[in-house]
């Protein structure tokens, strides 16, 4: 069921193999694991500018740089909060 932790609880399973140096083959169809790899431990828009798309920054009527120090600030005001 929807909510219920099964990817909390992969998750989980997942650090504690790495940590046991244990191989581990993820099969992941919806992408949950793969995000784990997105870590932007200083919240600054460099970190971001890699992901920013040209053609979304044109339609957002910003540049990539001020989509990239945009989305920093909502991801840091976000946590914070």
């Amino acid at each position: 069921m929807t909510g219920s932790g099964k990817t909390g609880l992969g998750i989980i399973y997942l650090e504690e193999a790495l940590r046991a140096r244990i191989p581990a083959l993820i099969l992941d169809p919806k992408g949950d694991m793969t995000n784990l790899l997105l870590t932007f431990p200083d919240l600054e828009p460099t970190d971001f500018l890699p992901w920013i798309d040209e053609a979304e920054a044109k339609r957002a009527g910003s540049t990539r740089d001020e989509l990239a120090a945009q989305t920093a600030e909502l991801w840091r005001s976000g946590l914070e909060s």
